[in-house]
């Protein structure tokens, strides 16, 4: 046989190699995360178990029902015995904001406090949230702070795995400066109804 004849056989090396990497990665992947075709992963175990490990963000719903409720304004103003600026954030020392701000300033701050928010969630609840629930709680913390939160009687039911006592819990929280406010009022119902939804 001529030389021109003879077979490349590095594509096929190339193709076995890839075949036997792409056969290892599923034989891992059964193995690693209970993870099979036709089936689901068992709760709790492998895969199923590494996605619900992964912290939970609000979602652009979430986001605009918690701007809903949070008048933008560019100056500063007075806000519970301090001052406020953007979507209701409390201005720090750190923020060095001595006057107005852009608009992308704004959404750089509203964007810092929900990454403390949905910081202060993922770390405070130990039960199973939907995203209406995730995104409900997320308004209830972006309204009251984290600390606040953090250390509320809601969280200590709902991680005893009290959801129904979610609604009672919000309602508590509709004063301002010791007086009924009707739109916090109007807001832990909303909430309240965003978590029922489920």
């Amino acid at each position: 046989m001529a030389a021109s004849d003879d077979i490349d056989l590095a594509p096929i090396v190339v193709a076995a190699a890839g075949a036997f990497i792409l056969y290892q990665f599923w034989r891992y992947s059964t193995a690693s995360y209970g993870f099979s075709f036709g089936t689901s992963a068992p709760a709790g175990t492998g895969l199923q178990s590494l996605l619900n490990d992964l912290p939970m963000t609000v979602s652009p719903q979430g986001r605009a029902f918690i701007q809903s409720w949070e008048t933008l304004s560019l100056t500063p103003y007075a806000d519970a015995g301090g001052r406020a600026v953007g979507w209701g954030h409390r201005i720090t020392p750190q923020d060095n904001i001595t006057g107005p701000i852009t608009y992308a300033r704004a959404v750089e701050l509203f964007n810092s406090d929900i990454a403390a928010v949905q910081d202060a969630i993922n770390s405070s609840v130990t039960v199973a949230l939907t995203q209406n629930q995730f995104d409900a709680l997320a308004d209830f913390a972006y309204n009251v702070g984290v600390s606040g939160f953090a250390n509320s009687t809601l969280v200590k039911l709902l991680n005893q795995g009290n959801y129904a006592s979610v609604a009672q819990q919000l309602a508590r929280w509709n004063k301002a400066q010791g007086q009924v406010n009707s739109d916090l009022t109007k807001r832990r119902s909303a909430e309240a109804q965003n978590f029922a939804s489920g």
